[in-house]
């Protein structure tokens, strides 16, 4: 009786390792040395080309490899986005089920119509799932690029899924397989609200960098004049040309944002300091740069400029 209760326990085992030499890891230690890497891989080739020139992306996939058990390296190669979700690659998932040490027993088969998973955690009855043809045409899947290349494939990555999703959840932690996601319709958007006049806006507070220079707060009677806020004095500054309306893709600007002139100079010093361009954006809560509210503009020029002068003194 005692031993059928120890054999029913769960238990994790360690999984089997090929001996290797020691090897040297450059997996980043602290928040700030994960920022540096980020910065410093954007636009290397040996990443995949949805995280690439995109700093942000590269923290946040880190960050979720790691919750899950993934290097950094391996995190960005596994980790894919659909739909503002992350999601596992199906193979990727497999890999971390295999590694927890749960995994007792995996079997997969295809008959041409349909694919069965079985899977056994350790202290638990095998499990089962399938996914046949049917199941692809009644999902409205039968027809789909992938589906029609590669159908048996497809079945494959739909029942392993299923299986892992049901019993190993605390290994994958919720995240859905990329291949299942990719099935999934976009979500409509919202329709884009009207964009409120300069005049109407409420001056914003100076988010980054805090340390830089104190916080330039825009008085209620400034925004609501129609004059523009002069512009600081920037190193070796351009000559302004004469006010000319701004051609966008509606021949429009946006009221209250700086419009695609200023944003050219102001990409140019962002080049000039060393600033990451996607730090602007996300502190400033845009898209891009000619979308800068005006009253923010002076601040983020002045703020440029503080970092260029201490890296030419530091050069000096």
């Amino acid at each position: 009786m005692a031993n059928n209760e120890t054999d029913n326990k769960e238990t994790k085992v360690a999984p089997e390792r090929l001996p290797s030499a020691e090897r040297m890891s450059l997996a980043p230690r602290s928040f700030q040395e994960t920022v540096e890497f980020a910065e410093r891989i954007a636009n290397s080739l040996f990443i995949p080309e949805a995280f690439r020139n995109k700093p942000g992306d590269i923290l946040a996939a880190i960050q979720y490899g790691y919750e899950v058990g993934f290097t950094p390296m391996q995190a960005l190669q596994s980790i894919y986005v659909t739909n503002g979700k992350p999601n596992l690659y199906g193979d990727a998932a497999l890999a971390l089920v295999m590694a927890s040490g749960y995994l007792e027993a995996h079997d997969e088969s295809d008959d041409g119509q349909m694919a069965t998973c079985t899977v056994t955690r350790r202290g638990h009855k095998p499990h089962t799932t399938t996914f046949s043809v049917d199941d692809a045409r009644r999902a409205g899947l039968a027809n789909k690029d992938p589906w029609v290349k590669y159908p048996k494939r497809m079945r494959r990555y739909r029942a392993l899924a299923a299986a892992l999703k049901d019993k190993f959840p605390d290994v994958t932690k919720g995240l859905i397989t990329a291949e299942e996601a990719q099935d999934w319709p976009e979500p409509k958007s919202a329709p884009t609200p009207p964009v409120k006049p300069a005049a109407a806006a409420e001056p914003e507070a100076q988010s980054f960098p805090p340390d830089d220079v104190p916080t330039i707060q825009v008085e209620q009677s400034e925004a609501a004049s129609a004059k523009p806020a002069p512009t600081p004095q920037v190193i070796n500054p351009q000559p302004e040309p004469a006010p000319q309306p701004k051609p966008t893709e509606n021949g429009t600007v946006k009221p209250g944002t700086i419009g695609p002139e200023k944003a050219n100079e102001l990409a140019q010093i962002i080049v000039k300091a060393q600033v990451a361009p996607s730090l602007i954006l996300e502190q400033c809560h845009i898209k891009a740069l000619e979308d800068l509210p005006e009253s923010r503009y002076p601040t983020v020029i002045q703020i440029l400029n503080n970092r260029l002068a201490r890296l030419q003194k530091g050069a000096s």
